[in-house]
């Protein structure tokens, strides 16, 4: 089973707030929250609006972390925020539409992502059911318990931290990580973020340290 680490791409703002947060506090105004998929991105938006999105391009560029908040009028959504790229930070925006519990599409640098909702999302979270180790094949390796601490390296980098499910009874969690001294990207920091159960033991982390992103993508061992 595979895991990759990287330093990411990431949308820094608040990504889905609809007149209140993803959609739901205005009744005209469609209802973004969920898990959306396509391919590998994974999108989360949460009850409040902020979102989180994590894809592996599978190839040099490893993967992308988006963070940030989205405006929903009616059916269509606008998102600003800003994105990371190697430390240096550049304004995002993109526009789309959602059909809640159905479809998200967002257009994005003049491509048109159709997500779909992961009924995943409406499950129970549990720290017994991620508890187990998880691996990249390489030199990534993580252990998760079942009272939310999880510990391992990845690159010859120490992290460790623990986890809780949301308050929101959505199936995602919310992090806290630390990282170790050098080789670590960011030496000794420590930062929140989310981690997003994908189902089949298959999970997204994503973590923001000051002004920028980390990516954990696991399989369970």
């Amino acid at each position: 089973m595979k895991l990759k680490a990287t330093i990411a791409t990431m949308v820094a703002g608040t990504l889905l707030c609809a007149c209140g947060g993803g959609g739901g506090a205005n009744p005209e105004n469609a209802n973004a929250q969920g898990l959306w998929s396509l391919n590998t991105t994974n999108m989360l938006v949460e009850p409040t609006g902020e979102f989180w999105a994590v894809t592996d391009t599978q190839n040099i560029n490893g993967v992308i972390l988006m963070h940030g908040n989205l405006e929903v009028s009616g059916t269509s959504v606008t998102a600003t925020g800003q994105s990371y790229v190697g430390g240096l930070a550049q304004p995002t925006t993109f526009s789309g539409d959602v059909v809640p519990k159905t479809l998200l599409t967002v257009n994005v640098n003049g491509q048109k992502l159709p997500l779909s909702y992961q009924k995943i999302y409406d499950q129970t979270a549990s720290l017994a059911n991620l508890a187990g180790d998880y691996g990249n094949g390489l030199s990534g390796t993580i252990t998760m318990q079942a009272n939310g601490a999880f510990a391992g390296s990845n690159g010859g980098c120490a992290l460790s931290g623990t986890m809780k499910p949301d308050g929101s009874g959505k199936n995602f969690y919310r992090i806290t990580a630390a990282l170790g001294a050098a080789p670590c990207p960011f030496p000794n920091k420590t930062g929140g973020g989310v981690l997003i159960d994908l189902g089949a033991g298959h999970v997204a982390a994503a973590t923001l340290f000051d002004t920028a992103g980390m990516t954990l993508v696991l399989n369970k061992r």
